[in-house]
Parts: C-alpha cells; structure tokens; sequence
C-alpha cells in the first residue's frame, strides 16, 4: 500500500530529473513490418519489436507521445514477499525497489548530469549504486544483469 501511494511522488520525481538531464523513457512497443530479402539464412517477412524511446522534454509538448510511455510499475506484492524470504532473510527493509523507475540516456553527459541533479536534491537519499559501466564491473556475477 505504501509503495503505490508512493509511485506517482517518484514518477513526478524522475520526470523532474529527467527534464533537467536530457533524460529519455520507453515507449509502449509497437510492432513493426520489415521485409527481408536476401538473408543468407532464408528469414521470411515478417514482425519485429523495436524499441523506441522518447526525451520528456519532446513528450511533455506532445499529449499523444506521453501517453504512449511505457513506465515502471510497482512490484507484485507477492514478488515483494518471495525476494525478501529467498534475498533478505525475510528482513523487508532490504527491498529498494518496490516502485521501479528508469531514465534513459543517449550521452555519458546526460547521465552523468542526472547523478549530480539526483545527488544535490534534499528529497533523494542514495541507498545503493550499482555502477555497471565500471570496467571492474563483473558481468557474470549477475548473469549479464
């Protein structure tokens, strides 16, 4: 219950952070046609999903193209449960992800202008940072993830 009152607070938050950063979201995934014709492999025509992404500064001029963002929800209590039993000892203070956001960057500098906005707002406490661009970053300790 309190994650979902919470998710439109961290919905509002992200898309301030977001502005200010030359953040992105995803869009919902329409299909889209191609036709293939001289693959070595025979593929056939056919659909493909292609994800699109849009900056929320161009969403906020365009009703349509907002409406159309795809945004993290909020975790299936059920789930909650299991990840804290299996993860956490059943210790709930350990779940930080109840409400799920993501901004999306083209350029390192957009990012890297988001952490500094993030990090300077009085309403953000870092809990954690998991820095998978750093190159001492192991990939396989989360299977890719």
């Amino acid at each position: 219950a309190q994650a979902r009152a919470l998710d439109p607070v961290l919905r509002d938050k992200i898309q301030d952070l977001a502005l200010r950063s030359a953040g992105m979201f995803p869009l919902e995934r329409r299909l889209k046609h191609f036709a293939v014709s001289r693959m070595t492999h025979g593929t056939e025509e056919g659909q493909m999903e292609l994800p699109e992404f849009v900056l929320w500064s161009d969403a906020l001029k365009d009703p349509i193209l907002s409406r159309r963002i795809k945004w993290g929800g909020v975790k299936n209590p059920s789930r909650a449960i299991e990840k804290a039993l299996r993860s956490y000892h059943a210790d709930v203070a350990d779940l930080l992800d109840l409400c799920r956001k993501s901004i999306y960057f083209e350029h390192m500098n957009d990012l890297s202008q988001c952490i500094r906005t993030l990090t300077k707002d009085p309403d953000i406490v870092v809990e954690r940072v998991k820095n998978r661009l750093d190159i001492n970053y192991d990939a396989e300790l989360s299977a890719g993830y």
